[in-house]
């Protein structure tokens, strides 16, 4: 195995890298068109703008909403990850202790028997 081969991610994980970004392409188209949507019902309550208003306003509402979004995404893609690191430290510690206690009531059995 080469250095280049150690680097090239292995055909499941490209899978669930791709598979990843095309979740987070769909979320993102979703709340683009949801901020539009939410734009549009809100001008249409502000009778008085003119179309020029109407459409600068509706720009910089979704433009405010596709930030919050990608802020709010990133900070769950973190907490995440950080949950993901913490829950299989904590399997890891369990699955030790539980492979520890095996051995040692083996131990023990094989005491009382022999």
């Amino acid at each position: 195995m080469t250095a280049k081969d150690a680097a090239e991610p292995s055909p499941p994980e490209e899978t669930a890298t791709g598979l990843r970004q095309i979740e987070g392409y769909l979320l993102l188209t979703a709340a683009h068109t949801k901020g539009e949507e939410r734009a549009r019902r809100i001008a249409d309550r502000l009778e008085w703008m003119t179309a020029d208003q109407r459409r600068i306003f509706e720009q910089l509402y979704l433009q405010d909403h596709m930030e919050i979004t990608q802020e709010s995404l990133c900070r769950v893609t973190h907490r995440s990850a950080e949950l993901r690191t913490e829950y299989e430290r904590r399997y890891t510690r369990l699955r030790r202790r539980l492979v520890a206690g095996h051995l040692v009531a083996l131990a023990v059995c094989l005491f009382v028997l022999f």
